[in-house]
């Protein structure tokens, strides 16, 4: 008879959704079901369960099939039932539930969590884990069985809707607020007690491997061939009907489940693991509760396989667990100590890896560490970033300097244009730094263990010529779940299996090392190096998204610095004076929330920004003294000259500038250079509206299209004013509801022309820029990162450039040729685009540079309402900009304004030598010791030396360098500042490499 293998698939497919997989949990009793519903906020577990104690909940009679649920409102359920006599018969019972699952969307709707009586959580139940431990094969039960066999349980089940569904990004009104009605309602199916037949469970699995192993396998291959007919055999052996069959179809395919692995098939590295965003289509409310029931399953599966093993970052989400479930976390902790639950990463929370300010990095590792190791017992070696939108040059060298061996991520996987090169490399930071990196090259941090994933991985891995490890991270993820037994059933077939990498579990650190040293021995000096910024050619629109967010946290970072700065001049000038560390303790923990990579960016539902409009940083390296507000000069004040048609210039002596009718700029006069900043046939700050409908991820992104769809809005002057010497022109800009008016000032003196904008927004789909035209031709343009700087291109003539065409910008931009500079400095904007002006002669046109802020977006998906309402915008453009200028122009454009502060004589100070190095952070050690602790870094790109003074309170005092968490284990691999080592602190010596960064400790 001839063997049709692609019939034999198709027969498969069929009879494990027929008749294998419904012989797993057979019922031998349905569950009867009370209900206590929540329309609003959840009640702690702990306060219902006081509540039931106390006969204060009132439960009402529920019937199955029916409806349940408002939008992201709780339901308590009681579920009784009664185990049959003779029960258990050699095989594990299980409560199977159904609350409605949509299949094709695991953390992203409905879920619920198991109790006991007393309060106690047993198990999670979601989509694609849905079975809840309740006695094994011995009689041995999860809660009170009564003598007759009754029991009674809890579900706690959270209605949270399903927004991100099929077809996804359609506009939703369901992310903003729990609504109390039952906008999409849910229907509560099943409640059964059932038996747990393992036999069924192996065997669909077994079904699943082989037929997945058919489909990747060459056809025409002995190995082909042998796993059809052993596949056809096994079908023919099964009858349904005769449950002893199924030990027969197993057996028919254990010959080719038993065949070894490729000699040189990857090795791959599993660990557990559930991307649980600390808040997205959900708000941080519900993540706690994810958080639960998330650790709950990974617990159960270790009860269930002694093999597995689970890792778990972000020090907020254990923090939120220890404090909502002791009896989860008590748990957890025991199996922490066994080795199976590993805490990793060592963060507050996975934040996002451009925007926050290079001291927000450290505090997150700073508070996130100083929890694990205090409440946990561990400290984590590698940095955990699977999902960040990417990652500054910085990183290395904040990792390293934190005691980081190894940085983990897979999002640039993601890129829309190039592909990376790499996926175990050597990252080297913008200053030289060095840090093992390793990318899954699954391309996923939620891999269900399937045999596609593993086949794809082993020919995606980039560097098969030298290293054959890698690391899978599998489990349901983005709204947690986490792994299952199934997954876990499929990695055990896959540990050595023609036709597949060898899998085993493994701890990250233990993979880490191996793939570390194997390549470091297999490569030699060929080990591959990538250089800078990890680019995500995606998403580029988080950039802009939720600008109050991005405002804020600007804001936010800047006090911190002023406050825990001039805490630190009062501990060192009074010492009665109490230090508010708890205060800024839990300021800083909320601001490391909120700079999770789904808050920050702009990405999560109206709910999460409306909680987490916060007012956040300024990264001021200019001066340590308080500045007076519109403080005198003797600069002459400024020129205002009303021109014909409308025009008006507006003339410091430095520069010259003219303004037209409508607003816009036609000249930015450098009279010092006798340069014109303003290439001819362009308009300086004309605002630009861009049509911006992306065909996916609607707030992430802002695609290429849009830049070639922008129509300039049109303004008019409203008036010409001086005040304190400078003038000020006031410009109205209007299309349909959204109303922008701007107020540009040039200041006596000045290099820098002033623009301060408050706008009214009212657009759908639409992305607003000005443009801010430069007569300068480059290249490539430098902006402002994370103690440092980075080039990007501004000619596109590689795709990889291409991909760049919307940047980080940070706080200033600066665009030049080989004489001369003009810089953009902003107060809150963090995206921007550069492109080349070509120039026409014939036409009157000057080439130059086109630089554009983006300042709002108005995407509908998640927040349908994103950024609808008022804004204000700072930015400002610097002639003969040099690094240091566009520092200390940034420094103050973003440092705070407050009201009746002394004039203090700075704690210390850098005097630099030769080279640029920046006074960055200032704050008592975080040991309580009262030492000062100081950060500097180069802020050029080259090799510099100072001196650092110290105030009169200081004096005497020693100096001594450390690591950024304040410790004294630097790796002896990076280069110090301080090079004699412990010294006196007034006028000890520094010597800094490019954008090399120094924590020194000052000890009086």
């Amino acid at each position: 008879m001839f063997l049709k293998p692609e019939q034999q698939l198709e027969r498969c497919k069929r009879i494990v959704r027929q008749r294998v997989d419904p012989h797993i949990h057979p019922s031998i009793a349905q569950l009867a079901v009370e209900s206590f519903d929540i329309p609003g906020e959840p009640m702690p577990a702990d306060e219902f369960f006081a509540k039931l104690n106390r006969g204060d909940i009132d439960f009402k009679p529920f019937t199955l099939g029916s409806e349940w649920g408002t939008t992201w409102g709780t339901v308590w359920f009681r579920l009784t039932g009664t185990v049959p006599a003779g029960y258990p018969k050699g095989k594990p019972l299980e409560l199977i539930l159904d609350l409605g699952w949509y299949p094709h969307s695991c953390g992203g709707h409905i879920e619920g969590l198991v109790y006991r009586a007393d309060g106690t959580a047993i198990k999670a139940v979601h989509p694609l884990n849905y079975w809840v431990p309740f006695m094994d094969a011995e009689g041995n039960a999860q809660v009170s069985v009564a003598e007759d066999g009754s029991f009674t349980l809890y579900l706690e089940a959270a209605s949270n809707p399903l927004l991100l569904g099929v077809p996804p990004f359609v506009e939703t009104e369901l992310g903003d607020h729990a609504t109390g009605k039952p906008d999409e309602p849910y229907v509560f199916k099943s409640a059964d007690l059932t038996e747990f037949d393992e036999r069924y469970e192996n065997y669909s699995v077994d079904l699943d491997v082989v037929s997945s192993l058919m489909e990747f396998a060459d056809k025409q291959s002995p190995r082909y061939w042998q796993l059809a007919k052993a596949l056809q055999r096994s079908l023919n052996a099964y009858d349904e009907r005769n449950p002893e069959s199924v030990e027969v179809a197993r057996a028919a395919l254990a010959g080719v489940l038993a065949k070894p692995a490729n000699a040189s098939a990857m090795n791959v590295s599993a660990i557990g693991h559930a991307h649980i965003d600390s808040a997205w289509l959900w708000p941080v409310r519900e993540t706690r509760r994810k958080v639960a029931r998330t650790v709950s399953n990974a617990l159960a599966l270790m009860d269930a396989d002694p093999d597995f093993k689970y890792a778990m970052s972000s020090a907020q989400q254990y923090a939120w667990l220890e404090e909502d479930h002791p009896d989860i976390f008590k748990r957890m902790k025991q199996r922490i100590e066994e080795g199976r639950f590993i805490p990793v990463g060592g963060m507050w929370v996975e934040a996002d890896g451009m925007l926050p300010a290079g001291e927000s990095l450290i505090r997150q590792i700073a508070y996130g560490r100083k929890y694990f190791k205090e409440h946990l017992g561990v400290e984590p070696k590698g940095v955990w970033l699977p999902d960040s939108f990417g990652y500054t040059g910085a990183w290395p060298q904040i990792a390293r300097r934190a005691g980081y061996e190894w940085f983990l991520t897979q999002k640039i996987s993601w890129n829309d244009t190039t592909k990376f090169p790499h996926h175990s490399f050597m990252w080297e930071g913008i200053d030289g730094s060095r840090i093992f990196t390793h990318f899954p090259p699954a391309d996923t941090y939620a891999a269900w263990c399937k045999v596609q994933e593993l086949d794809y991985a082993e020919k995606n891995f980039q560097d098969k010529d030298l290293a054959d490890r890698s690391l899978l991270l599998f489990g349901f993820g983005d709204g947690g779940g986490g792994p299952t037994r199934n997954m876990m059933e499929h990695l055990h077939r896959y540990e050595n299996l023609e036709g597949v990498s060898k899998v085993s579990i493994e701890e990250p650190n233990d993979f880490f090392d191996k793939a570390h040293q194997q390549l470091a021995e297999n490569a030699g000096p060929e080990m591959p190096v990538w250089k800078g910024e990890l680019y995500l050619e995606l998403h580029r629109g988080t950039l802009t998204s939720q600008q109050d967010m991005k405002r804020g946290c600007r804001q936010e970072e800047s006090l911190l610095r002023t406050v825990e700065y001039l805490g630190a001049a009062a501990a060192l000038s009074d010492p009665e004076y109490v230090y508010p560390r708890e205060e800024l303790d839990r300021i800083w923990k909320t601001l490391l929330l909120n700079q999770f990579h789904d808050i920050l960016p702009g990405s999560a539902i109206a709910w999460v920004h409306r909680e987490a409009r916060i007012s956040q940083f300024r990264n001021d390296g200019a001066s340590w003294r308080a500045n007076r507000i519109n403080e005198p000069t003797d600069a002459l004040s400024v020129l205002t000259q009303t021109l014909d048609n409308g025009r008006v210039l507006l003339a410091n002596g430095v520069l010259s500038v003219t303004i037209e009718a409508d607003g816009t700029i036609s000249s930015l006069f450098d009279e010092e250079h006798g340069r014109e900043l303003v290439p001819a046939g362009t308009r300086l700050g004309r605002y630009e509206l861009l049509k911006d409908e992306p065909a996916v991820w609607d707030a992430w992104e802002i695609e290429r299209e849009s830049l070639l769809m922008a129509n300039a809005m049109t303004g008019s002057i409203e008036s010409v004013d001086t005040e304190n010497g400078a003038a000020q022109v006031r410009v109205r800009t209007a299309d349909d509801d959204t109303v922008i008016t701007t107020t540009i000032t040039l200041r006596p003196g000045s290099h820098m022309l002033d623009f301060h904008a408050d706008i009214d927004w009212h657009e759908r789909e639409r992305f607003l820029k000005v443009a801010l035209p430069l007569g300068i031709v480059a290249d490539q343009a430098t902006y402002d990162c994370q103690y440092g700087l980075v080039r990007r291109p501004i000619v596109k003539n590689t795709a990889s450039d291409e991909a760049k065409y919307e940047s980080s910008t940070n706080r200033f931009a600066i665009i030049g040729d080989a004489g001369y500079a003009a810089a953009v400095i902003n107060g809150s904007v963090y995206g921007s685009d550069a492109s080349p002006i070509a120039g026409n002669v014939a036409e009157g046109c000057d080439s130059g540079t086109m630089f554009r802020l983006s300042l709002l977006s108005a995407p509908t998906f998640p927040d349908p309402r994103t950024d609808i309402g008022s804004h204000e915008f700072d930015w400002s453009v610097v002639a003969d900009a040099t690094v240091d200028r566009a520092l200390g122009a940034a420094g103050v454009l973003n440092a705070p304004v407050l009201h009746d502060v002394p004039d203090i004589t700075p704690l210390a100070s850098i005097e630099s030598v030769n080279g640029t190095v920046v006074l960055d952070w200032m704050k008592l050690a975080d040991d309580g010791s009262g030492d000062l602790i100081v950060r500097a870094y180069e802020a050029a790109g080259g090799q510099a030396d100072a001196r650092l003074h110290v105030c009169p309170a200081l004096a005497g005092a020693s100096v001594h360098e450390t690591n950024v968490l304040e410790g004294d284990d630097l790796a002896a691999d990076l280069p110090v500042a301080l090079q004699d080592g412990r010294q006196n602190a007034e006028g000890a010596t520094l010597h800094f490499g490019p954008f090399q960064l120094a924590t020194l400790r000052i000890t009086r």
